[in-house]
């Protein structure tokens, strides 16, 4: 598997993200057979709540610290 010459530095990152994220892009693109491995989370949400249609999420985060936080945990 050829792959382009990403540093553990440039993987290192923690971002947010107004798109919805390609989870096979991103599988695709940490590949690393010198890696040791991959692990991910992905959920879904039911289209109902207490009665109620649920047709979207919103989420809202103070990114500066959300982002030195999740540097952190991953450094």
């Amino acid at each position: 598997m050829s792959r382009t010459s990403l540093t553990p530095a440039d993987l290192a990152r923690f971002s947010f993200s107004a798109k919805a994220i390609d989870v096979s892009a991103l599988r695709h693109e940490l590949a690393d057979p010198r890696c040791g491995g991959y692990a991910a989370f992905e959920g879904w949400v039911r289209n109902h709540n207490e009665g109620q249609e649920v047709t979207h999420l919103e989420y809202e985060a103070f990114a500066e610290l959300a982002v030195r936080e999740g540097e952190r945990i991953i450094a």
